[in-house]
């Protein structure tokens, strides 16, 4: 299974929203989403449009990054989103376990959440050995999801081989767009997971674990894009704006200078960036000239990156 991490701004769920509209298969799909956003109408509407549909959706319910730091901003929001929660049977309560976080506090969690499947989130291997092996003996939790830790450390030998996730971040990000070049190499956990004997595998898509906030005037666009080599490993293509000057051009013409770039290398290389909605939207924009905003794009990216990692899972790639 395929387990993209993301932290609930706009672009992305948005883009997990999309997936709903896909002709894919998402039985092989288990987005987690770890919410940094006060307002809770774009969480909230995400997840009931999939407990709607009775697709599984992961969500961390105790998040306390950026506007969700401190429980003054963190309360108000669990007291909106949880009962979404727990009304939809396809929901999966996340517990993300990191330095604060108590084994009391996994304990009340658990019983909160009883007769429903969970799964817990490991940014630490903190807990004690006797309490790795309490939790390893639990049916309730449904995956032990190990976060950019040490995947060999001892005490995640301790969990169930077959409930683990491992999520790694893939992605070399840089500073400034501008400094993009060619290809590199991403990952090859799409054939090696079942390999090793684990339920499923993640990354942070095509944005990379660092939480860049905020905005302003863009020197340089780019557009970050995977695709298959020879050897069936995921690599990813940077196209950037020819334009990188921040006083050189609109950030409209940097996008569709970048969009035609990834365009006609898609074209020219299907069987190496498959075929998406995504793809087809950026083609649309450059056939148009239309520029759709640096948001869109980015939900354009993880879009692809999903349906990417989607078909590399099924083996289409």
């Amino acid at each position: 299974m395929y387990f993209p991490y993301l932290y609930g701004r706009q672009s992305e769920l948005l883009a997990v929203s999309s997936m709903l509209k896909d002709h894919r298969s998402l039985d092989s799909f288990l987005p987690v989403i770890e919410p940094v956003v006060g307002k809770t109408n774009g969480i909230v509407k995400l997840l009931e449009a999939y407990g709607k549909k009775g697709k599984q959706l992961g969500v961390v319910v105790n998040p306390n990054k950026y506007e969700l730091a401190g429980s003054a901003n963190s309360k108000p929001w669990a007291g909106t989103v949880w009962p979404v929660v727990l009304a939809n049977k396809s929901i999966l309560p996340v517990l993300r376990y990191e330095q604060g976080v108590s084994f009391a506090h996994i304990k009340d969690f658990l019983k909160k959440c009883a007769k429903r499947d969970v799964a817990l989130a490991y940014a630490s291997a903190g807990l004690l050995d006797v309490e790795f092996k309490e939790l390893a003996k639990l049916e309730q939790v449904r995956f032990h999801i190990i976060l950019d830790e040490d995947k060999a450390h001892h005490r995640y030998g301790l969990l169930p081989t077959a409930k683990l996730v491992h999520i790694d971040d893939r992605f070399k990000k840089l500073t400034r767009n501008a400094d993009y070049g060619g290809p590199e190499f991403f990952s090859r956990q799409h054939r090696t997971f079942l390999k090793q004997g684990i339920a499923g595998f993640g990354d942070y898509c095509s944005l990379g674990k660092g939480l860049a906030v905020g905005g302003g005037k863009v020197a340089a666009v780019a557009i970050h894009a995977a695709y298959m080599n020879e050897d069936k490993d995921a690599w990813m293509e940077h196209f950037v704006s020819t334009d990188k000057d921040m006083l050189v051009g609109s950030p409209g013409e940097k996008f569709l200078q970048a969009a035609k770039k990834l365009d006609a290398a898609a074209k020219k290389r299907p069987l190496q960036f498959g075929s998406n909605f995504a793809l087809d939207k950026f083609a649309e924009h450059v056939a148009n000239r239309h520029y759709p905003g640096l948001g869109k794009n980015k939900e354009l990216q993880i879009a692809h990156h999903i349906c990417f990692k989607l078909d590399a899972v099924a083996g289409k790639l």
